[in-house]
C-alpha cells in the first residue's frame, strides 16, 4: 500500500512541478471539459473512500498477494512515467482544459504513437492499481 501510495505522489508531482510552458494564445476552449475533470475526480474520490478491511479479498495466500501487489505496484510507476512522457511530449500544447492554442499541431510521437489520450490511460492504470490493492471488487463498476 505505501508504494502505491508512492506512486500517487508521483504522478502528483508529474502535474505539479512540471515546466510551464510560455504563454501561448488560445484560439478555441472547450468548457465542457470542466465536467470531464469532475468526473475524473470522482472516480479518483470513489477508488479511495470505499476501501476494503485487508487489502488481499481472499483467504491469505503468499502465492496471491505478492504477484497482485507486484502487478499493481508496476502499473501504478508506469502509469505515472506515461503520464510524464505525454505531458513532456505535448510541451506547450498541454493544460489542465481542453483547448487549441495558435499553432496547434496534432502530436503523433512518444506515447502519442501507442494511444491518442497517453495521460487518460496513465490515470486509468494509477485506478486500476489503487483498485486493486485497495477498493472492493464493485468499485471497478465505477470505473
Amino acid at each position: 500500500m505505501v508504494l502505491i501510495l508512492l506512486a500517487w505522489i508521483v504522478f502528483a508531482l508529474v502535474f505539479l512541478l512540471r515546466k510551464k510552458p510560455p504563454g501561448v494564445q488560445e484560439s478555441k476552449r472547450a468548457s465542457v471539459s470542466s465536467w470531464g475533470i469532475f468526473l475524473q475526480s470522482v472516480s479518483f474520490a470513489f477508488v479511495w473512500l470505499l476501501g476494503r478491511t485487508r487489502w488481499w479479498p481472499f483467504p491469505p495466500s503468499l502465492a496471491g498477494e505478492l504477484p497482485l501487489a507486484a502487478v499493481a505496484v508496476v502499473l501504478a510507476f508506469a502509469s505515472s512515467l506515461f503520464s510524464l512522457m505525454a505531458i513532456r511530449t505535448l510541451g506547450k500544447q498541454w493544460t489542465y482544459r481542453a483547448r487549441v492554442i495558435e499553432g496547434h499541431e496534432l502530436i503523433t510521437t512518444g506515447p502519442y504513437a501507442v494511444v491518442r489520450n497517453p495521460i487518460y490511460l496513465g490515470m486509468f492504470g494509477m485506478l486500476l492499481a489503487t483498485g486493486l490493492v485497495f477498493s472492493r471488487w464493485w468499485n471497478f463498476l465505477g470505473l
